[in-house]
């Protein structure tokens, strides 16, 4: 599946609520991304832009990061830095999304990040860690409220947490209603998206 600029530019206003007059803001930021972060689209062959499945889901990340309050910048670093690791867990919520396309959505696959935002002020690089757990997918929340890193100044109070299978439902939910006939193929690419991540799929 690839899509063009003019749909990810409606995807990302109907997954995130913008207003229309918000469009212009919308297209600054993301020249910004594709300056930082090398998310230029692909040309196909009648020179068109176009962007593939991992290419949306990480900017979609991005955009959840920056939503909860991080910096373009940093959100970009955080996702390409961990993306291995995320593509991963976005590809154990598509199988549980696959497994129970209406069934309630679990408190698993939480994928926590902790921007640590005022070390870009001084040392450090501004990024702690991603994820509470070891094991891909199984990070719980009551891990996360159980959740405690060290004491005095360098403790860690706060981190932001995005549910994936969520993000991946809203996304899906998203994709139908700006582009109704890449709905199916949104699926037919997350489906081979979570095989090439080694991640089995139900059926």
């Amino acid at each position: 599946m690839e899509i063009g600029y003019g749909n990810l530019e409606r995807l990302l206003i109907e997954l995130f609520g913008l207003s229309e007059t918000q469009r212009g803001a919308l297209l600054g930021r993301f020249k910004y991304l594709q300056r930082i972060g090398g998310y230029g689209a692909t040309l196909t062959g009648r020179g068109r832009a176009s962007y593939a499945i991992d290419d949306i889901l990480q900017i979609v990340l991005i955009f959840e990061l920056i939503d909860s309050g991080c910096s373009p910048t940093h959100a970009v670093r955080i996702v390409q830095s961990y993306w291995d690791r995320a593509r991963v867990n976005l590809a154990y919520a598509w199988s549980e999304i696959r497994a129970a396309p209406n069934g309630p959505l679990s408190e698993q696959l939480l994928w926590t990040v902790i921007p640590s935002l005022l070390t870009e002020l001084g040392a450090g690089n501004g990024m702690l860690g991603v994820s509470l757990d070891e094991n891909p997918g199984e990070t719980t929340l009551g891990e996360i409220l159980a959740w405690r890193t060290g004491k005095g100044p360098a403790a860690k109070r706060h981190a932001i947490v995005v549910h994936l299978p969520s993000l991946l439902t809203a996304l899906h939910e998203a994709i139908a209603v700006v582009a109704p006939a890449q709905s199916e193929a949104l699926t037919t690419a997350l489906d081979r998206f979570a095989r090439d991540c080694g991640v089995a799929l139900p059926g």
